[in-house]
């Protein structure tokens, strides 16, 4: 599993090398040699050992992959487990997990932190009115021609005021 790795940049002795993506690319072995690299890592002031005796292990040009999968795997996985760990008992206290299991990453994201690609018709369709307002009420009616015809600014300043945030929740409830 590697990803992206433009942005992540490895540091020797405090100073930015190259990213990862560059050691990747190298071709010449004696370049990757230079480099003096060690299956370690220096992550929040303390020098990680990215797999048994790592401080022996050099990275050659042979084991480079290796080398950047371990630093991936580290950097997003191994060092960010044990606030994950808390963070996934607190979900499933509020959601079950078995539900959880019929959506995909982004669809959750969307349920969970709503999205800014703003569907407003689809806004105006999923709003549930209560009392004897209704979508074809004339209130309603009107109100929507007005709301459609506003600037983005002002439509996010009135769902802060119908929601908690600025971005749209799969079902917004409107209430007189």
């Amino acid at each position: 599993m590697v990803c992206s790795l433009v942005p992540i940049h490895y540091y020797q002795c405090g100073f930015r090398v190259m990213s990862m993506q560059s050691l990747l690319d190298t071709e010449n072995e004696k370049d990757v040699e230079r480099l003096d690299l060690y299956f370690t890592l220096s992550w929040e002031n303390q020098t990680v050992q990215l797999i048994p005796n790592g401080a022996t292990e050099r990275v050659t040009h042979l084991n480079k992959h290796n080398y950047v999968n371990k630093c991936v795997e580290y950097i997003f996985n191994t060092s960010v487990a044990d606030t994950f760990e808390e963070f996934r008992k607190g979900l499933y206290k509020v959601c079950d997990k078995d539900i959880l299991l019929f959506f995909q990453p982004e669809e959750l994201m969307s349920l969970a932190a709503g999205h800014v690609n703003y569907d407003w018709t689809l806004f105006e369709k999923t709003t549930i009115y209560s009392g004897k307002y209704s979508p074809t009420h004339p209130t309603i009616i009107k109100f929507w021609n007005v709301f459609h015809q506003l600037p983005m600014e002002k439509k996010k300043a009135f769902l802060c005021k119908c929601t908690p945030s600025t971005v749209l929740h799969c079902a917004v409830k409107i209430y007189k």
